[in-house]
């Protein structure tokens, strides 16, 4: 783990009391879950799909469609590659009647639906974090293909790109394969929660959902003092963000 990424990581630990401890445990676990998966065959197909390529990145927030709609009308929605982040690959598939090229997913949106977008052919990079062993060890046994990604230690066969959120991850692994743009829709970092977004999930607890957020705009300028490729965010009342164009 670089510098960088191990900074943040101690303060999302810090931020929200996360077990460090729980985190490798779960990485280990998905490692080996991944032992009889063609982890390379995702790798490299999710290589050609972004080297030198513009990408994509599509979160859940509540103005997604109009964002996608945005970036059809400007043309870049045809030309990039599409990483969909959890619940989002509903939005691109509602709105194209297509599967994202990649789907980057800790399992807590809409899984069964995902799973089945990934073994139609979409690569899926699957998070393990210590809140997420179960959902692990039920659906990472269906799926025919999958690379795997932590915020801690790497092994060898789960990587840290950097990122926290299913959101900003997809663009680190977007910069990490060689992106050439990053276009961010559906990804405005407001308190508001968009219908792709499983609300389950927050438990009616604003305060670390908030949290959250404040820790996905704080990774994505961190990349974007990192980046190589420029980052422009498409969405709707985008909070501003240190390094990121928002041209919405």
């Amino acid at each position: 783990m670089d510098r960088l990424k191990f900074e943040l990581y101690v303060y999302v630990i810090r931020e929200l009391g996360i077990d460090p401890a729980s985190d490798w445990k779960a990485t280990l676990m998905l490692n080996e879950l991944l032992r009889n998966k063609p982890v390379r065959l995702a790798l490299d197909k999710a290589s050609v799909l972004l080297k030198q390529k513009k990408a994509l990145v599509v979160g859940a927030g509540p103005y997604v469609l109009e964002d996608l709609e945005y970036a059809k009308r400007k043309g870049i929605l045809k030309g990039s590659t599409v990483l969909a982040a959890d619940g989002a690959s509903l939005a691109y598939r509602e709105f194209t009647g297509k599967h994202p090229e990649i789907i980057v997913t800790d399992l807590d949106g809409y899984p069964e639906a995902e799973v089945e977008m990934i073994n139609e052919n979409s690569v899926a990079f699957v998070h393990a974090h210590g809140d997420n062993v179960d959902k692990l060890l039920k659906y990472v046994p269906q799926m025919k293909w999958a690379a795997g990604t932590t915020q801690t230690f790497e092994t060898e066969l789960v990587k840290n790109y950097g990122g926290f959120t299913d959101g900003d991850r997809a663009a680190f692994i977007a910069e990490s394969f060689g992106a050439k743009e990053i276009f961010l829709a559906g990804m405005d970092f407001n308190l508001s929660i968009g219908k792709y977004s499983n609300l389950e999930k927050f438990n009616g607890d604003y305060e670390r959902k908030r949290k959250k957020l404040a820790i996905g705009t704080m990774m994505l300028e961190a990349l974007a003092s990192i980046s190589k490729a420029p980052l422009i965010n498409l969405s709707k009342g985008a909070v501003k963000i240190k390094g990121i164009n928002n041209i919405a």
